[in-house]
């Protein structure tokens, strides 16, 4: 039903109606833009308490790892890694409290322990949110030894 009244719609405007119809459009969507936030918003954006943990991470084992962080593997299902590096950026409410990150291989064999800049665990305090990385190096360790 919807459709036969946009192909009416398509059939009786020409194209200047068009024309005039997007730039309407368009200027709802910045009228959109620009509507108070609420509340809940307004606070994380007004405060000052707001920082980031803004990661890099650098995949020298060359196959697919996941990353996940603070939470256990069983509740989180974290991040699949496939390239050589991966971006991450998280807002973190509670500038005290590091972001605990943890790596665990999807290779076929899975036999080796993966390690982020030498630990099984790494820890990072939140900072600035600016567009500044930390560069975390994921190395590969054969769980055999």
């Amino acid at each position: 039903m919807a459709t036969h009244y946009v192909a009416m719609l398509v059939m009786f405007y020409s194209k200047a109606q068009w024309k005039l119809f997007f730039v309407l459009v368009a200027y709802c969507v910045l009228r959109l833009n620009s509507l108070p936030l609420p509340d809940e918003a307004r606070k994380l954006e007004d405060s000052q308490s707001v920082s980031c943990v803004s990661v890099s991470f650098i995949n020298n084992c060359k196959r697919p790892i996941k990353i996940w962080k603070t939470m256990s593997p069983t509740t989180f299902k974290g991040f699949i890694i496939s390239g050589n590096i991966y971006r991450m950026k998280t807002m973190v409410l509670n500038q005290r409290k590091p972001v605990v990150f943890h790596a665990e291989d999807l290779g076929s064999n899975q036999s080796d322990k993966l390690l982020l800049e030498g630990q099984e665990s790494l820890s990072i305090l939140p900072f600035d949110c600016d567009d500044k990385f930390v560069n975390v190096s994921i190395s590969c360790r054969s769980k055999l030894s």
